[in-house]
């Protein structure tokens, strides 16, 4: 495709759309960089590590400062290797889970298996 073919409001657009990703991307990076550690649970046999971080809330309502979003990380705690990752929309709902020989299971969130 030769760019040379389109014409100046085409190119102009076009910078301007690459540009947009650029900084909508940087933006959410930061953001996702910006979290801190909400909560932290170490499975019983000391090998595995379930982190909750809370991503900063840009506007909330008197009352919601626990309603915020996040993530949930399960770390490898000899590697510090991240073994799954998922969202959250409110980082309180990660309060019941259970560790098994092979599965940590998060009640209504995830089901995932531990290697071995």
């Amino acid at each position: 495709m030769n760019i040379r073919k389109f014409p100046t409001w085409q190119k102009i657009v076009l910078v301007v759309v690459g540009i947009s990703a650029l900084i909508a991307f940087g933006l959410h990076a930061w953001y996702r960089s910006s979290a801190g550690e909400y909560r932290s649970y170490l499975s019983p046999d000391g090998r595995f590590k379930m982190v909750v971080y809370r991503l900063p809330m840009l506007v909330a309502m008197p009352g919601q400062s626990s309603d915020a979003p996040g993530f949930v990380r399960l770390y490898d705690q000899r590697s510090g290797r991240i073994l799954q990752q998922k969202d959250v929309e409110m980082v309180q709902d990660i309060d019941r889970f259970e560790w098994s020989p092979t599965n940590l299971y998060i009640d209504l969130f995830a089901d995932w298996s531990l290697p071995k």
